[in-house]
């Protein structure tokens, strides 16, 4: 009875730890299951929070480059605001300046015309300030004084000779015809003696207009050399400065096609480098997103190889297990066998039988 009770024991164990096994087994699953899935949420996290990140650096590169244009937007359009205000203000002061020559020819125009004392007292700013119109019905009115006071003066001289010569045209008329008719006689004198002395003047420059004739024509051949020397000289400077005045303006035409020449390669150089700036930010970019890429393609390589070597593991260990249950089944079933049917008696009662002997 005890040896039955003994091999009774040691079958219920090893159902125990076949269970044990098979929870263990079922747990293990379960665990490494929960450990992929937890694996593959951190993954998922962590990839989220790269992409959040990365689309934050993009973004704010986005914005910092928005920035960057709509403050070079503003300050050129600030410069060209302030060239604008400049010129107007320019073009102003210089059609003021033009508006005040203008006023200024008009006034002097207009004093040739009436004289200065209409506007006597007022400044250049002053007379700048009236209007044309104003100006003149100034000098209208100026002349207009004038007038009536010289009609007046008139006047008063008029009556005055009116009156001296009513007197003095009763005691003065012969003596006017006396002193008209010496006068006709001094006259003729005088004219006849002013006629000959012209006729004798005239006679006496042609003598010496013939005499001058003489000489410059002895002096014409040494005028013609003169002149010829002369000529010959002013167009050897002239060719002088002609060559001077071309080798400056080819100096000035090389330095100003030099110049261009430098301006452009600036403005080259400067496009390359914005362009080499450019390729250089979509490399970085490209190459960002390769390296992401690459990344992606990396982790999930490596969580199919985590998982097919999970899988892998499990099913060792599964098969394993099946192997070693098939034993322990064979070595039951051959222990079985060999007891006999009275030790399967006693296996089937020995529990009672234990228990009956407590």
């Amino acid at each position: 009875v005890s040896t039955q009770s003994t091999g009774s024991s040691g079958i219920n164990a090893e159902y125990g730890r076949h269970d044990a096994i098979s929870n263990y087994l079922k747990g293990a699953k379960k665990d490494q299951q929960n450990m992929i899935k937890r694996k593959e949420m951190i993954e998922n996290r962590k990839e989220y929070y790269e992409n959040l990140n990365t689309e934050k650096e993009r973004a704010e590169l986005q914005e910092r480059e928005k920035t960057r244009v709509e403050a070079a937007k503003a300050e050129t359009k600030r410069r060209d605001e302030e060239e604008k205000k400049r010129t107007e203000e320019r073009s102003a002061r210089e059609e003021k300046h033009k508006d005040k020559l203008l006023k200024m020819e008009r006034v002097k125009k207009l004093m040739e015309q009436v004289g200065e004392e209409p506007f006597k007292g007022l400044t250049e700013e002053e007379l700048c300030e009236m209007e044309e119109e104003d100006l003149l019905a100034r000098g209208i009115e100026y002349m207009s004084k004038e007038k009536n006071e010289f009609k007046q003066k008139m006047k008063q001289v008029e009556r005055r000779l009116d009156y001296n010569t009513r007197a003095q045209r009763l005691v003065e008329i012969p003596l006017f015809e006396d002193e008209w008719e010496v006068t006709q006689k001094e006259n003729k004198v005088w004219w006849e003696k002013k006629e000959a002395d012209k006729i004798e003047m005239a006679i006496k420059k042609r003598e010496q207009d013939i005499t001058t004739r003489e000489r410059l024509l002895r002096m014409k051949d040494d005028k013609d050399a003169f002149v010829a020397d002369l000529l010959t000289a002013m167009e050897e400077e002239y060719a002088r400065q002609l060559e001077d005045y071309e080798e400056e303006m080819a100096i000035v035409r090389a330095n100003r096609r030099e110049e261009k020449k430098q301006e452009i390669l600036r403005d080259l150089t400067r496009k390359r480098n914005e362009e080499t700036r450019a390729r250089e930010e979509m490399e970085r970019k490209r190459q960002k997103e390769e390296e992401l890429r690459k990344f992606k393609e990396e982790r999930q390589r490596d969580e199919e190889e985590a998982r097919a070597a999970a899988k892998k593991q499990m099913e060792k260990e599964a098969e394993v297990m099946a192997k070693k249950e098939a034993r322990e089944k064979e070595r039951r079933t051959d222990i079985y066998d060999a007891r006999g049917p009275r030790d399967r008696d006693n296996r089937d009662f020995g529990g009672r039988g234990d228990e009956c002997r407590c």
